[in-house]
């Protein structure tokens, strides 16, 4: 039996840090070289950051945001608005962007941070 969707809810809440990473690594290893859609909730938007091709904010049982990681994440209003902290890197790039100019590409994972800020270095 092959599976088109796997859906998971929370499949990291409650775990320690070493089992939640196994758990991610389950997920993406289903979606990289299975070809199976992974769709799960969340309130970790590390995680969601990490998994995600596309996000969907609900708050109130209704969907308020939508789009790809980028779009989601820099909406800080609709994250607010649904209780959500942004992503740890999301975070990081604004304080860095704020506090030394590092304007860029809108960071989201952790090796597209560290792109811009050795691009920034560089320079």
């Amino acid at each position: 039996m092959k599976p088109k969707v796997i859906a998971a809810d929370e499949p990291t809440s409650d775990l320690d840090p070493v089992h939640s990473r196994q758990i991610e690594s389950v997920l993406l290893d289903l979606k990289n070289n299975h070809g199976i859609s992974i769709v799960i909730t969340t309130h970790d938007m590390d995680l969601a950051a990490r998994l995600a091709d596309r996000i969907y904010v609900v708050h109130q049982g209704g969907i308020i945001a939508n789009g790809t990681p980028k779009e989601v994440f820099y909406d800080f209003r609709s994250l607010s608005k649904a209780g959500l902290e942004r992503p740890m890197i999301v975070r990081l790039y604004e304080r860095l962007n704020r506090e030394h100019n590092i304007d860029g590409a809108k960071p989201i994972n952790e090796d597209d941070l560290i792109s811009l800020i050795s691009d920034a270095l560089r320079n």
